[in-house]
């Protein structure tokens, strides 16, 4: 990567999402494959993914956001270190990480959620 290059920007309009996406004011989003009674889709060969598996260049997040494997497997380097996301694993990202996604397993069911930086939840709520 060049020496001025700017990392890729992931935020909310960057985010890849579908029909089963939940989208509350442009500033919260539940996406994923929450429903277990369907055959899950094969995210690795998904048109929406491409972006994020096929570039050689991480992210800069810009949003707080949550993931949570429900199966399979995602292989990504979050701040330098490689993690795998497994079954049942939760894993926070906070904004100014620097994240790329490796690899996605076939079997692979993520749910995301994230939030506009802007979005305050209060007490209140």
């Amino acid at each position: 990567m060049a020496e001025n290059q700017k990392f890729n920007a992931l935020n909310l309009t960057t985010i890849p999402f579908d029909e089963q996406a939940c989208i509350f004011e442009n500033r919260f989003i539940l996406a994923g494959d929450l429903d277990d009674s369907k055959p899950s889709r094969d995210l690795s060969r998904a048109p929406s993914m491409q972006p994020f598996l096929t570039t050689p260049y991480p992210f800069k997040v810009q949003l707080p956001m949550i993931h949570l494997c429900l199966e399979g497997s995602m292989r990504i380097k979050l701040n330098l270190n490689e993690c795998e996301l497994r079954r049942n694993s939760l894993m926070i990202v906070t904004p100014g990480s620097i994240g790329q996604c490796l690899e996605i397993s076939a079997d692979c069911r993520i749910v995301l959620i994230a939030l506009s930086q802007d979005y305050v939840i209060t007490e209140n709520n």
